[in-house]
């Protein structure tokens, strides 16, 4: 019996182990590309994966200080990413959202979507609520353009189905996903960005 006893309880002990690991390796950002997005108060939009961008400029050791809060992140590169996404709960409609001036921060725990940027790029409004935030455009008349689920984060709802590696939701998160930064440093990116596309362009151009 304390033999059997002994015997119940390693197995007890490496199931718990078993699933811990399983739980971290979840919550991995190494260990697998993060697809979800999550609305957040900053004035940048930006993702953690190269993958994520379907065009790109790499930026030379350029660090983004937050101003709303007390840290730094690197950013290695900039570039334009585009989502389908579901219109609304309540329709199957889904459209593409492009996001331009989206900076590469691989040391970031997810993909961040600026609302404010929103308003800017799209002349789109947030709604906050409860299960979901939702986000309209105005003209010609309010109309529904995207939403998400609301938990402690807002996880934008993606229609093609890829949303695998989601982030803990806590407090903790929500700040560090928060990055507010200079508009020079904006600009002085967006420059860059531009000026070697349209260098790209031009080459493309010349072999043709």
């Amino acid at each position: 019996m304390p033999s059997d006893m002994a015997e119940y309880c390693r197995d007890v002990r490496a199931d718990r182990k078993r699933r811990q690991l399983e739980e971290t390796e979840a919550y991995d950002s190494s260990t697998r590309p993060c697809c979800d997005w999550y609305l957040h108060s900053g004035n940048v939009h930006f993702a953690r994966d190269r993958s994520a961008f379907n065009s790109y400029v790499p930026l030379d050791a350029t660090t983004l200080r937050s101003v709303a809060f007390d840290q730094t992140v690197g950013a290695v590169g900039i570039g334009h990413v585009e989502l389908q996404v579901m219109v609304s709960p309540q329709s199957h409609e889904t459209r593409t959202l492009q996001l331009r001036d989206v900076f590469h921060i691989p040391n970031a725990p997810c993909n961040g979507l600026s609302d404010m940027e929103m308003g800017i790029e799209h002349g789109l409004t947030v709604s906050y609520g409860r299960p979901h935030w939702k986000m309209y455009s105005s003209e010609p008349e309010e109309t529904p353009f995207c939403y998400g689920v609301t938990d402690r984060l807002s996880r934008l709802e993606r229609a093609d189905g890829l949303s695998k590696s989601r982030v803990r939701d806590d407090t903790s998160t929500l700040f560090s996903i928060s990055t507010a930064v200079d508009d020079d440093v904006k600009m002085a990116c967006r420059e860059v960005y531009e000026a070697q596309s349209n260098g790209h362009c031009q080459e493309t151009s010349a072999r043709r």
